[in-house]
């Protein structure tokens, strides 16, 4: 009997894991896949693409990384530390393939080559990718450290200004990756 009990509960700490993990994976995946979709359509509704982005992605992704503060409260510190480091792995490799993938296809249309070369991207796509995954794994662990002060707000204002920092960071490092090694050679 009580075997049978401690399996039911290591299962649910499996399935916690399972959750703490999906919240933040997901919430950026389906804030991915609507931005994806948005880029496509050029329109939303009344929403071109710029702001639908602002007005529906950035806070669902803010969103996202209160709720999984809110769920890491529950989990000890060190669990929190792990399951931050795995969304930023995989965070950061997703959006570093990714940034490099276009980057390198952008240049399909030179005439006269590119002025990089594909290895020259590697470094800045993986630096954009980690700033990317690191922004919603430390929102989430300042947000979770103030949820289990009982600081509700305090916890979403965390998560803003951890988004607001990150998202200053990246566009500082974006946009001297695309000045530096974007672009064609002059025919």
């Amino acid at each position: 009997m009580a075997a049978n009990a401690a399996d039911r509960l290591e299962r649910w700490r499996g399935s916690q894991l399972v959750v703490a993990l999906g919240v933040p994976l997901g919430s950026a995946g389906l804030a991915y896949a609507a931005w994806a979709l948005s880029e496509r359509l050029q329109f939303w509704g009344p929403f071109d693409r710029g702001t639908f982005s602002w007005a529906v992605i950035v806070p669902f992704w803010v969103g996202g990384a209160a709720a999984t503060g809110w769920l890491w409260s529950f989990l000890d510190d060190s669990v929190r530390w792990r399951l931050a480091s795995v969304v930023w792995v995989v965070e950061t490799t997703v959006v570093g393939l990714t940034t490099w993938f276009v980057a390198v296809n952008e240049w399909q249309g030179c005439q006269a080559g590119p002025r990089s070369t594909p290895g020259d991207v590697i470094v800045p796509a993986v630096a954009i990718g980690a700033i990317t995954g690191a922004t919603p794994a430390l929102a989430a662990l300042f947000a979770a450290r103030e949820f289990v002060a009982s600081r509700p707000v305090r916890a979403f204002a965390v998560t803003v200004g951890t988004f607001v920092a990150g998202v200053a960071l990246f566009a500082i490092v974006f946009t001297w990756m695309a000045f530096t090694y974007g672009g064609c050679n002059r025919p």
